[in-house]
């Protein structure tokens, strides 16, 4: 139907002048394509006759800038060489932040090259009539001759601002409105208002008004006219004749307030989709925590949504101005790799954009964020804009960084367990074998000197493996009486081993014992882990102090459980002088995988581990901070002031009685197995052995009498020690057990033993605690434990 008129239906950039849209008779007019538009920047511009060229173009910027329609005659040069007159009829579309040329251009050239008969003429109109209804934008053609003689007579008399005169007269809006009459309207307004005809649309044309709104666009284009302004434009809602409201965006063109035969026309474009969308935009960006953001790549010009202030308290306004706003706030060792991406994505026209990077908050900290976008393409494929979402994730990423740390530290933890296991069996033959030669070396004293040197190294060693296996939460707790002064004291060597000389480390004491009963290596374990925090508190030096004191808590002071009062209490605090916890999070570092260190460097699992073995040992914890000072730790636990017997096993007795029952060794390491057949051996007994647990079940089937069942928990064969002992006394009730175990983890729990009737022996031992243990089992027998041949599990 647009081929059948003599105009050129187009769309354009207002500031580029690039044409996105040609239609109607653009061949048959001009003779060139749609194509020739589309793909040539300039194509217009170069087309245009020589003599017409600057003034059409000075024209033509001049209102594009003030964003005016306007209207231009001028000539083209055909693809054949004609020379065609058009009347160009220019409208500028505001869509948001960008303009939009909207055009027709109609050939006139028959008008200007001969005089018009009334033939002419009457074609012209039809021509015209045929161009008004096909345009798609309502158009209302109205006689204001009677309200311009209105405005005049008010202006005369003084009348200088219509909104404050209508509000003082209520009647006058309808006294303009009975001034004002629709000539016509074209077939887009039937359309759009949903009339029958051009005749009932006329007719009930002033239904079109909401009631509940004020006339404010009719006020507008009064104030306007006598002011001397010619066009208006804006949004307006209105109403269909079926009662449907339609958002509208308008334009009207005013004429001078002396013109006596006024004719002004109103074009009405229907962006009630437009309005619905943007409207459902709105409210997912206002309920959206991420940010929505709009990049106009040619423009340089970059929206966002409220979620900009909401999650990084940054006015969204502040990034208009485009990329380098943007930019400027992403982490300097991250927007080498944004920027490649970006740069990537305008050479090779990708559509999808999908980022991390860190990004700088409001208050300067960073979060980190999943940037995810989509790109558009313009008319040739060349990456015009962008639209996409941004999402802190910084939590989540915090929340995976933990969880790998958590996860090393549980893979070191189980390494130092399988260390632990194979390293105690090695120091259980060593010590065995070294109390065996301090027997056998009575007479010669300086040999014997070197097995206790030994025997002495290897219960270090036992030592060394319970540290690491306390540090690694692999051993339950044991406490014991122990003085604190001199346990810190014993750990100075350790701890500038471990901590940069130029940390200055200064430990006091009190001279009175500071007792308490806790556990040796979770608390060497939690003094440690503190000591490594104040390293990287001071990365640069400083002073950690270590202090023990007794002192006495107040009720208040204290977080006690039901029943329990204030006490005495003793108390190591390690202070340093780094660089402080912020007073806002102070309250949250005993939380698991909460750190104030930097992405990487800290598992969050430090402090909280401190805090579980103080608050095991009836403790209490106390942390005090100050940014740029320092922060100090202060542990206090239950003081005992009741003297206990020290375990010394160098001083213990040695001549503990032997036997001659018979005991059934079951140990997996052939050097372990040697060594404690011939310990127990010494001792009187008569010992049986086996490697595995099915071995040793098929010896106790075989064996008329066996009294104690010594068996290791770990071993392989798919059978441990536990599930031994339940299978042996299934078969033999009235069998006793004793358990030993390198790896603590996997040993028998204390329902474990009770259930079992069986004893823990700890790896590495002694020869006095395997025989005092033995003969403490075997006292439980009251009756031999005897083997039935009904008892035995068929062959």
């Amino acid at each position: 139907m647009r081929s059948a008129i003599d105009g050129i239906i187009w769309r354009a950039d207002a500031d580029t002048l690039r044409f996105s849209h040609i239609d109607g008779s653009v061949e048959e007019i001009l003779g060139f394509t749609a194509e020739n538009w589309l793909e040539q920047t300039d194509f217009w511009q170069s087309r245009l006759h020589p003599d017409d060229a600057v003034r059409v173009m000075e024209t033509s910027l001049a209102a594009r800038r003030a964003r005016q329609p306007h209207r231009l005659s001028y000539r083209m040069i055909a693809a054949d060489g004609r020379v065609v007159w058009l009347q160009d009829n220019v409208k500028v579309i505001l869509e948001e932040d960008r303009a939009t040329l909207c055009g027709i251009m109609i050939d006139v050239t028959e008008l200007a090259t001969q005089r018009q008969d009334p033939m002419t003429v009457a074609d012209q109109n039809a021509r015209y009539r045929t161009l008004y209804d096909l345009v798609p934008v309502a158009i209302w053609e109205e006689d204001w001759a009677g309200v311009l003689d209105l405005l005049r007579d008010l202006r005369d008399r003084g009348l200088r601002d219509i909104h404050d005169h209508a509000a003082q007269e209520p009647g006058f809006v309808d006294q303009v409105l009975q001034h004002l009459n629709v000539i016509s309207v074209n077939r887009a307004a039937v359309e759009m208002f949903r009339a029958d005809s051009p005749e009932e649309l006329i007719r009930r044309s002033s239904e079109v008004f909401l009631a509940d709104r004020p006339h404010s666009v009719l006020l507008t284009a009064l104030d306007c006219i006598l002011n001397g302004k010619t066009e208006i434009e804006g949004v307006n809602i209105l109403r269909r004749l079926n009662g449907e409201a339609v958002h509208v965006m308008y334009r009207i063109s005013l004429p001078h307030i002396e013109d006596r035969a006024a004719r002004v026309v109103i074009c009405e474009m229907d962006v009630t989709a437009e309005h619905i969308s943007q409207e459902r935009f709105e409210a997912v960006s206002r309920a959206s925590s991420d940010v929505i953001w709009d990049f106009d790549i040619a423009k340089d010009t970059l929206w966002a949504s409220e979620g900009l202030l909401r999650t990084f308290g940054l006015d969204p306004a502040s990034m208009f101005h485009g990329l380098a706003n943007w930019t400027s706030r992403i982490h300097p060792q991250d927007i080498d790799g944004v920027m490649a991406n970006y740069d990537e994505i305008l050479t090779n026209g990708e559509i999808d954009w999908n980022q991390t990077y860190r990004f700088q908050r409001a208050d300067g900290t960073y979060a980190v964020v999943r940037d995810v976008g989509s790109v558009l393409h313009d008319e040739t494929g060349r990456v015009v804009r962008m639209l996409g979402s941004l999402s802190d994730i910084t939590d989540q990423t915090d929340m995976e960084e933990r969880l790998h740390q958590s996860q090393k530290l549980e893979a070191i933890g189980q390494l130092t367990g399988g260390i632990a296991h194979d390293f105690n069996n090695l120091l259980t033959v060593i010590l065995g074998s070294a109390e065996e030669l301090e027997e056998q070396l009575e007479q010669a004293p300086r040999l014997r000197k070197l097995a206790e040197m030994i025997a002495s190294a290897a219960e270090r060693g036992s030592e060394l493996t319970n540290r690491l296996l306390a540090f690694a939460r692999k051993q339950a707790l044991e406490p014991r009486l122990l003085d604190l002064s001199g346990h810190v004291l014993g750990m100075e060597g350790l701890l500038r081993r471990t901590l940069p000389e130029h940390i200055d480390i200064r430990i006091s004491v009190p001279e009175a014992p500071a007792q308490t009963r806790v556990d040796p290596g979770a608390l060497e374990s939690a003094l440690l882990n503190l000591a490594l925090n104040a390293r990287d508190a001071m990365p640069d030096g400083g002073v950690l102090a270590i202090m023990v004191d007794n002192v006495t808590l107040d009720t208040e002071d204290l977080d006690l459980k039901p029943g329990q009062t204030g006490c005495n209490h003793v108390m190591i605090s390690v202070t340093d002088t780094g660089s402080g916890i912020p007073e806002d999070v102070l309250d949250r570092i005993f939380e698991p995988f909460f750190t104030t260190k930097d992405v990487g460097k800290g598992s969050g699992l430090g402090l909280s581990m401190v805090y579980g073995f103080v608050k095991q040992s009836g403790g209490q914890i106390r942390a005090e901070s100050e940014l740029g000072k320092g922060t100090s730790m202060m542990l206090f636990f239950p003081r005992s002031d009741i003297a206990e017997k020290s375990r010394d096993a160098r001083t213990e007795p040695r001549n503990a009685a032997g036997g001659s029952e018979t005991i059934l060794v079951v140990e997996d390491d052939a050097l372990v197995r040697q060594n404690l057949t011939d310990q127990l051996r010494s001792l009187g007994y008569r010992v049986l052995t086996a490697a595995t647990a099915p071995e040793a079940l098929d010896i106790i089937c075989k064996i008329s009498k066996i009294d104690l069942l010594f068996t290791d928990i770990v071993m392989p064969g798919g059978m441990d020690g536990l599930q031994l002992a339940r299978a042996a006394r299934s078969l033999c009730p009235k069998l006793q057990v004793l358990f030993t175990s390198g790896y603590p983890e996997h040993s028998a729990s204390d329902s474990d033993c009770s259930t079992l009737l069986g004893d823990l022996l700890g790896k590495p031992y002694r020869r006095f605690e395997v025989a005092s243990t033995v003969r403490r089992s075997l006292a439980r027998i009251h009756a031999p434990a005897q083997l039935t041949a009904q008892n035995c599990p068929p062959n």
